[in-house]
């Protein structure tokens, strides 16, 4: 083989193997590239709060308005859960637009099904008794979670149990 015949085969491998690098880059998928944060801004990824899901009575996010809160077995409203809808049917008066969902629970004793049931009397006592204050029917809708959503999760003194007893106000819309 002569020396033109050497570099030829060469030459041709070469290209073959360049055709075949070029190839396999343009095969493959592009990489994203992120754009480098500062160190504040990986900070604040690690110790953000979750955003808030719902402005209700149970956290005081809900323009003020107070849970009512229930006696063991009963869906009856005492005095205190009285001036409590007085003062959430007067918010909710003003604000005509704002659409409440009021959760009935309850705290862990009893079977599921009595805690259900418990749960939706209360809720609609809070519902007509806020009906009966002035607030449309049409802003109001019931929903019992029965002993499912505890403010308090394994409470066992009776103030614990209380806090579990109760009617919250969810704001589904605002105005």
């Amino acid at each position: 083989m002569t020396g033109i015949e050497v570099a030829l085969i060469l030459n041709s491998r070469m290209r073959l193997a360049l055709a075949l690098i070029l190839s396999l880059v343009a095969c493959s998928s592009p990489q994203k590239v992120e754009p480098k944060k500062s160190s504040a801004e990986r900070a604040f990824e690690f110790t953000a709060e979750p955003v808030q899901k719902a402005y209700d009575s149970d956290s005081g996010t809900a323009f003020g308005m107070k849970s009512i809160y229930f006696a063991r077995g009963q869906a009856t409203l005492d005095e205190t859960a009285q001036a409590s809808l007085k003062a959430n049917a007067a918010a909710l008066r003003v604000r005509s637009k704002a659409q409440v969902q009021i959760e009935g629970h309850c705290d862990h004793r009893g079977s599921f099904d009595l805690n259900m049931k418990l749960g939706d009397r209360r809720a609609t006592a809070v519902r007509d008794a806020l009906a009966k204050l002035g607030v449309p029917k049409h802003q109001l809708s019931t929903i019992s979670f029965g002993n499912e959503k505890p403010v308090v999760p394994n409470a066992t003194t009776e103030g614990e149990l209380q806090r579990n007893r109760r009617a919250n106000l969810v704001l589904l819309t605002q105005e």
